[in-house]
């Protein structure tokens, strides 16, 4: 098939980053994608956006000196087009503070009709496009300028067929009656807080606290708060800051002074000088009254959780989707400990994956 090559342009000027705004605001959708980096900041930092607009491809630097506020207000208010865009959402609330108006996922959609639910773009414009993406510039240090004509052709090619996929999703849902489900699982990507990372929560990102005592469970969430609190003020990585298998050696030490950190297995002792205080005021701190994590699951949870997984697994295949669609194990394990608080008992999945497991709860 002969397809017409999108014209690209590259935006890096006022002048043309006011014709694109008024392009974008006049346009009834645009396919959407990002470059940023984050391997030495908290926070991702922006560097490149891709904009498929009625055939053309726009390219804008963000990084040049422009004014944005304009552009970013007629792009947030146009509907968009992704694919797996929860990292590109999250540079988007974190570079202008808001969120886009309207959203489809083609990540979210091609689950819907079959594919794995972690499809990769480029496995979806092989088979739906029959076009093999170049691969040769996934390591781009995207912040340098300037950007080889080759490294803005691998960019386009993020969002060139967009367009082309979505049409074709959008055509195969409709026929099986799912394309507002895709429509509702896309639009649940716009959810602000789930961007946020309040310090509180950040015991949940250390690996293996589960299998902890209760007391070291509850020094951990003092500790990574406190950490997470530090990596965002100073927009650094967390792990930059202190590891997590040092942040729970020092819980299960416990130091009841600023020098003791130091004598801490596995502290490098920079850290201990700079943050020995500050490590054993967060340990001083009132610690929750109960573990933060249940205890592993009984017999019977387990027979739950390996039954419903079982008659899921059925009804998926019936459906032909994979099962992490209609409850990923996570959530198996939750309803099998008796929490209705998942989103496989909300939406759409509500009538699918209620009745098939409601003599399996306990």
């Amino acid at each position: 098939m002969n397809r017409a090559t999108p014209a690209i342009e590259y935006i890096d000027s006022q002048s043309t980053l006011d014709a694109v705004t008024a392009r974008v605001a006049a346009a009834s959708h645009a396919g959407f994608d990002s470059e940023f980096l984050r391997e030495k900041t908290y926070y991702p930092e922006l560097c490149l956006v891709q904009l498929a607009v009625g055939g053309e491809i726009f390219i804008v630097d963000p990084l040049a000196r422009m004014e944005f506020d304009a552009f970013w207000a007629a792009m947030l208010d146009t509907p968009l087009t992704l694919h797996s865009g929860r990292q590109d959402l999250e540079v988007l609330r974190v570079t202008t503070d808001t969120m886009p108006s309207t959203l489809m996922d083609t990540q979210v959609m091609a689950g819907m009709a079959g594919w794995s639910p972690q499809v990769g773009y480029a496995t979806l414009v092989k088979e739906i496009v029959d076009v093999t993406l170049d691969k040769a510039h996934t390591r781009t240090n995207w912040k340098r300028r300037p950007l080889s004509v080759a490294v803005l052709d691998y960019a386009a090619d993020d969002v060139k067929h967009l367009a082309e996929i979505t049409a074709h999703l959008e055509d195969k849902l409709s026929s099986l009656g799912r394309l507002e489900w895709a429509r509702a699982d896309s639009a649940a990507l716009l959810d602000p807080t789930l961007y946020e990372n309040p310090p509180a929560a950040a015991w949940q990102r250390v690996k293996g606290i589960g299998r902890l005592p209760a007391r070291v469970q509850q020094r951990i969430v003092s500790l990574a708060a406190w950490r997470e609190a530090l990596a965002q003020q100073r927009n650094l990585p967390r792990q930059w800051l202190v590891r997590d298998d040092a942040l729970i050696a020092i819980a299960f030490d416990n130091p009841e002074h600023a020098d003791d950190v130091v004598d801490v297995q596995g502290v490098p002792a920079k850290f201990a000088a700079r943050h020995g205080k500050a490590v054993v005021q967060a340990l001083r701190e009132p610690l929750p009254p109960t573990p933060v994590t249940g205890g592993p699951p009984d017999d019977e949870e387990k027979r739950r959780a390996k039954a419903m997984a079982a008659t899921l697994r059925a009804l998926a295949k019936d459906m032909e989707l994979e099962a992490e669609v209609l409850a990923p194990q996570r959530e198996v394990r939750r309803l099998a400990a008796g929490d209705l608080d998942v989103r496989a008992l909300t939406g759409w999945r509500k009538d699918v994956v209620g009745p098939a497991i409601a003599d399996l709860m306990p």
